[in-house]
């Protein structure tokens, strides 16, 4: 096939610089659609749609890190009204022979505040692994204090869990 003549690959250029479609200036300059590609290639150009396609990904992908931030945030405030919740007077109604009377202990039931503290954990562990995504795409793994404070959290978890099974295998209930 015949070299393509500069003053061509100079309109194209130009064509390129002045923001027409790959497709538009091919069919202009009766060329095939990958020559053109492949001179703004080998001229560091881009079509205007390609930028606009990067930006627009930049800011699906900036929009998507701020959801994840307000929904850890999210996450975080309702963990800290179920830790509030979880040392709470825990008031029931139970029927009796003398009619219904009303219950107040201490604690919920070990039963129950297991449940809770499962769906506490689960919510913590979301959040983490949110917060963690976002590490990565900043290379701070490994120095964030989230990894401090999933460490810490988890630790308190276990001790927690064992206590809580401990008393349920004793029989006695919280």
């Amino acid at each position: 096939m015949a070299k393509l003549p500069d003053e061509t690959r100079e309109q194209i250029v130009a064509d390129i610089n002045a923001g027409k479609s790959c497709r538009s200036i091919a069919q202009e300059r009766g060329v095939a659609h990958s020559t053109v590609s492949n001179i703004a290639k080998a001229h560091g150009l881009t079509f205007a749609r390609t930028a606009q396609t990067a930006a627009g990904t930049a800011a699906a992908k900036f929009d998507a890190k701020a959801a994840r931030q307000a929904a850890v945030q999210r996450f975080y405030e309702d963990e800290a009204r179920w830790a509030a919740r979880c040392n709470e007077p825990y008031e029931f109604y139970m029927s009796t022979g003398d009619g219904v009377r009303r219950i107040v202990s201490e604690l919920p039931p070990a039963k129950e505040l297991k449940d809770f503290q499962s769906a506490r954990h689960s919510a913590m562990s979301i959040a983490m692994k949110m917060e963690l995504h976002d590490a990565a795409d900043q290379d701070e793994i490994g120095k964030t204090m989230v990894n401090d404070l999933y460490r810490a959290l988890r630790l308190a978890w276990e001790q927690q869990e064992t206590e809580i099974a401990d008393l349920v295998d004793a029989g006695g209930g919280l």
